[in-house]
């Protein structure tokens, strides 16, 4: 096996590594995304509860009221969770993207080292077929 055969196997396996670095990060982005949605959505919850609870001309009972409060209580606390998780997921993103890169830049450097090699070795080909042409007409220039 030569060594451009070897670094083909290596090539392929390390597009696969990048290949699963982008199907990890595109999944961590859509969880982002989706995260992101979450958060906006249940602060217009908020806003518009908030809205509800000090719009002077709506009558409100006291009961209706106090559920409206402990309701925006509960929507604060969700907000809160979904911030923390869009903080995380933001670090996650960031970090798949960091290790996608990596893999990207291997796979390119490994493509430049195979592509070198292959040249090497045409050019080592061609140097022997030269070779064993030159010798060739060297031995039947000696027949003649």
């Amino acid at each position: 096996m030569t060594r451009s055969q070897r670094l083909k196997r290596i090539v392929t396996l390390n597009e696969m590594q990048k290949s699963v670095a982008s199907q990890k990060l595109a999944g961590t982005r859509g969880r982002h995304d989706g995260n992101v949605k979450k958060l906006e959505e249940f602060r217009r919850y908020r806003l518009e509860y908030a809205r509800a609870l000090q719009n002077p001309g709506q009558a409100m009972s006291a009961a209706a009221a106090r559920d409206t409060r402990v309701f925006l209580g509960q929507l604060e606390r969700t907000i809160t969770a979904l911030e923390q998780m869009v903080t995380r997921s933001e670090r996650e993103c960031a970090e798949d993207l960091a290790a996608w890169k990596r893999e990207a830049q291997r796979a390119n450097v490994l493509v430049d080292i195979l592509d070198r090699c292959v040249r090497n070795e045409d050019v080592d080909r061609e140097g022997r077929l030269q070779r064993e042409i030159d010798d060739r007409r060297v031995e039947l220039a000696g027949m003649e």
